[in-house]
Order: C-alpha cells, then sequence, then structure tokens
C-alpha cells in the first residue's frame, strides 16, 4: 500500500509536510488547525526565557509581474517564553494522543550555554520528540544569538553539545544560509551531538525602496532595518543547500521557497526527509497541503513508489562538478511549431544575448552554424515548445 509516512530521526510521521516555526503558528491551535488540515506536524514557534515585540508592520511582498515570489519579514527570534507555551503543549499533547502528531519544539538562546540545556530540558519535559535549536534567525535581540551562533562554527557545534547532553530526545539545527559553507557548520552541529539539520532560515535581505519617498522597505513609519527573506525565489538556495548536506550523509528537514507539491519531492529527491512550509500557508492557508497529499500520493503511484523513501535523495548521485558533465557539441534547439505562438521572445534573447541564430521559431529556422546550444530560447519561451536535442546530422 502507498502512503506518505516517513522515518525521521526515529520520529514517525504521516507525511513528510511540515508547518515550519514561522509566523502561521502564533500558538498551538495553529498547529492543531494544520495538521486537521493534512499537515504531518508543525514545529512551534521559537520559545526563549526572552520575549521580544515585533515592529508593526513587519512584512513586505517582493513581486514579479504581480506574482509573490518573496517577502521580507521584520519578526523577532521569539516572541514566546516556556511559560507562555504551557496550555498549548497540553494542546499539542492531545493532538498527539488523537491524531499521532509528534511534538517539535524550537528553542533559542544567547552565549550562555546554560540556557540553551535549561530550555531543552523545560520543553523536552512537556513531551517534545524532537528539539529543533534556532541559530538562524537574522534578528538578534539577544545581542549574540540567532545568526551570529549559527555563523560561528564553534559555536554551533557548543549549542549542539550542550542541548544533546541534557535531553534524550534528538536535537536538531536550524541553519541560516548566511555563511560561506553551510556543510562544515552542519558537521559540527552533527559532531557536537545534533542528530540532523534543518536547513535553511532565511536569507538577510532588504526587500526595496519606495522611490517616491525614499523610505526602505517594509515602511515601519520612515525607516526598516535588514530582513529575514524567504519564498519562491529563495527556492534553487534551499535546494542547493539542502543536497550539499545530504550528500554528507546527515539527516535534512529542508525548506526554503516551497510552495507546491513538486517543490516538496524536489526537496526529498534532493535528500531531505521532511519539508517545511511557512509562505505557502500564510499567503494561500493550511488547506493547500490536502491537495499537495494527493498529488503526491498519485505522484508515487504513477511512477512506483511505495514510500517516500525510494525516492529520498535520487538526485545526489547525478550532481557532480562543473567539468565532469558531458561536452556534447551538437546540441541545438527544436521548436514545436504547431505550439508556437511566434512572440518571437526566442528571437529576441537570442538576438541580444546570445548570437543572432534564433530566425524564425515558427518555422523551426536556426541558423545552426551560429547556435551554441544554450538553451536561452528555451528559457525565455512562455509555451515551453522549445525542446534541446542531440543533432548528430549537424556538423
Amino acid at each position: 500500500m502507498v502512503d506518505l509516512n516517513v522515518d525521521f530521526l526515529g520520529v514517525e510521521f504521516k507525511t513528510p509536510i511540515l508547518l515550519s516555526s514561522d509566523s502561521p503558528i502564533l500558538n498551538a491551535d495553529h498547529i492543531k488547525m494544520a495538521v486537521e488540515a493534512g499537515f504531518g506536524g508543525g514545529i512551534t514557534k521559537t520559545i526563549s526565557h526572552k520575549k521580544f515585540n515585533d515592529p508593526k508592520p513587519r512584512f513586505q511582498g517582493v513581486t514579479s509581474k504581480n506574482r509573490l515570489i518573496g517577502m521580507h519579514t521584520l519578526g523577532n527570534i521569539s516572541t514566546y517564553d516556556p511559560e507562555s507555551w504551557k496550555k498549548d503543549f497540553k494542546t499539542l499533547r492531545d493532538l498527539k494522543k488523537t491524531h499521532g502528531t509528534p511534538i517539535i519544539s524550537s528553542i533559542t538562546g544567547g552565549l550562555e550555554m546554560d540556557d540553551w540545556a535549561k530550555l531543552a530540558r523545560e520543553v523536552e519535559a512537556e513531551g517534545s520528540d524532537i528539539i529543533e535549536l534556532n541559530v538562524s534567525c537574522s534578528h538578534n535581540p539577544y545581542g549574540k544569538s540567532g545568526q551570529i551562533i549559527g555563523q560561528d562554527q564553534k559555536l554551533t557545534g557548543e549549542v549542539s553539545k550542550v542541548a544533546a547532553e541534557v535531553v534524550d530526545v534528538p536535537t536538531i539545527i536550524k541553519l541560516t544560509p548566511n555563511v560561506t559553507d553551510i556543510v562544515s557548520i552542519s558537521k559540527e552541529a552533527i559532531k557536537g551531538g545534533s542528530k540532523g539539520v534543518s536547513a535553511f532560515a532565511t536569507v538577510l535581505a532588504l526587500s526595496g525602496v519606495d522611490i517616491a519617498t525614499g523610505n526602505p522597505l517594509p515602511d515601519v513609519w520612515g525607516k526598516s532595518a535588514f530582513g529575514s527573506y524567504s519564498g519562491p525565489s529563495v527556492r534553487p538556495i534551499g535546494l542547493k543547500m539542502t543536497a550539499e548536506i545530504a550528500m554528507e550523509g546527515i539527516d535534512v528537514s529542508g525548506f526554503g521557497g516551497i510552495e507546491s507539491w513538486e517543490n516538496a519531492i524536489e526537496y526529498m529527491m534532493a535528500g531531505a526527509g521532511t519539508v517545511q512550509v511557512g509562505e505557502a500557508c500564510m499567503w494561500h492557508g493550511f488547506d493547500v497541503v490536502k491537495d499537495w497529499n494527493e498529488k503526491i500520493l498519485n505522484f508515487m503511484k504513477e511512477y512506483g513508489y511505495s514510500s517516500l523513501s525510494e525516492l529520498k535523495g535520487m538526485t545526489l548521485q547525478k550532481i557532480t562538478d562543473l567539468e565532469k558533465l558531458d561536452y556534447i557539441n551538437n546540441v541545438y534547439p527544436e521548436v514545436d511549431t504547431e505550439r508556437c505562438i511566434d512572440c518571437r521572445r526566442c528571437v529576441t534573447a537570442c538576438k541580444d544575448g546570445v548570437t543572432d541564430s534564433m530566425k524564425n521559431p515558427k518555422l523551426n529556422d536556426v541558423d545552426y552554424d551560429k547556435c551554441v546550444g544554450c538553451a536561452l530560447c528555451k528559457v525565455v519561451c512562455p509555451q515551453g515548445c522549445i525542446s534541446m536535442i542531440i543533432n548528430k546530422d549537424i556538423k
């Protein structure tokens, strides 16, 4: 029987799609709503011994042709302390009884390692099955916390060690992409005692400028700050980092820009054991997961997978160094002339961007002597009617 069950760090999930520790998780009721919609679980909003307030407003969308492709957030690392989650943990324990949903708690602290240990023990006592150690947040109200720790290999290892030593449940490190080498930091976290990593959090960014006023965006009454950027436009970075970490044999909960069931499959094929979703829920609601679960099941049946473990990491063996790729000369575009609408975007792109070899796509007219087989024409085609082929008959 085909199902979506996965084992991640020895913990069973009914589906690999989890609600990330993000703005949708105001409290346990939101996790309950997500689970009832079809999520495999949710990670609590990050809990700390210090509470901070968020600026208002704090969100800024980034669009391309009226489509949201990203979002800049000015949310602080934590607005919750353990006491404020007391009743919420009861809700999560009840949810575990009724739906079999594991409890994943996100915690954070500063440079005082005892603080991390205390928090880890507190959330374990509340029934946590996995503890996520957040060293990723772009905003650092502790002064030395969030990505300040996550960018330091040694500090990341220390946090991992101190938390893992005081609890019996597995811990995972939530990593920041704002580093030069995420693999070495992942290895240090595993060496310290974490059983896996969450990758990745958000890219530090400035989402825009209001050219009428010169104010940075999001505009918080005339000012702003560099903040957390996420959404579909960061997905290629997330896939790359997930794959890099998974290649080292490290368990990964992958996320960054997932907005469809196909994206979830991509992350799993790149090595993720579970995937986390945030913006898609904020923009479209928790119910998106119903369709995703159904379509993933249909995909598995169509391609002959009985479990998701069969496709996990299958892409990794096909990723190699640039110089090891097959260099084939006789590669050219072929246009499906029946589907071509003669918009000539490919002609313009080739003329101004490459070699002026695409002459008349409606007639599949290509100057093969000039063509370099780069596929720019295929990239810009709105119909998806251009394919790259090997034609050995053309010299």
